[in-house]
């Protein structure tokens, strides 16, 4: 667990481990940041040219293809639920399939996901995604959740490359 209080923040993430995922409170976006280093820095950064390419909204489905490294998602359905625990996680992965368009995106690719509630602003989580298959889909074994934000959320600028 990780509070955010007082002097600027730079939480850094170097490796993808599910048995890892954070939980951050009262992440502010105006002096906090998430850094990205290490394997997970360069899974993500396909192009190695130090900065993210996003993508976002909050539309029917976000198209994303195999040049997009990272997608920033808002969720407008207040029963839309993004979580890691395993009783949630059928409806967390008919969210992200419900709003992310993979059918071009290839396999083997890796994916930042950045889901933000609309009603619930501070509410947030940040997910990787491997394509393990080329089915156009999320499964259960492509995603491991990295942080979930409760009481503050970044938006894709807080997100950096290290």
């Amino acid at each position: 667990m990780v509070l955010s209080k007082g002097a600027p923040l730079t939480i850094a993430y170097s490796n993808i481990n599910a048995a890892s995922e954070d939980l951050i409170l009262d992440f502010d976006p105006v002096k906090d940041f998430i850094g990205l280093s290490g394997a997970l820095r360069t899974a993500i950064d396909d192009t190695n040219n130090g900065a993210l390419s996003w993508v976002g909204g909050g539309g029917p489905q976000i198209v994303v293809g195999a040049t997009t490294e990272a997608v920033q998602l808002t969720l407008n359905n207040p029963a839309s639920v993004v979580s890691s625990a395993s009783s949630l996680m059928a409806q967390t992965l008919a969210t992200l399939n419900a709003s992310l368009d993979l059918t071009r995106f290839d396999l083997g690719e890796d994916l930042l996901i950045l889901a933000r509630h609309s009603v619930h602003t501070g509410s947030a989580a940040l997910i990787h995604f491997e394509a393990k298959d080329d089915n156009g889909i999320i499964d259960a074994n492509e995603i491991t959740f990295i942080a979930t934000f409760n009481g503050g959320a970044p938006v894709y600028s807080d997100i950096l490359l290290l």
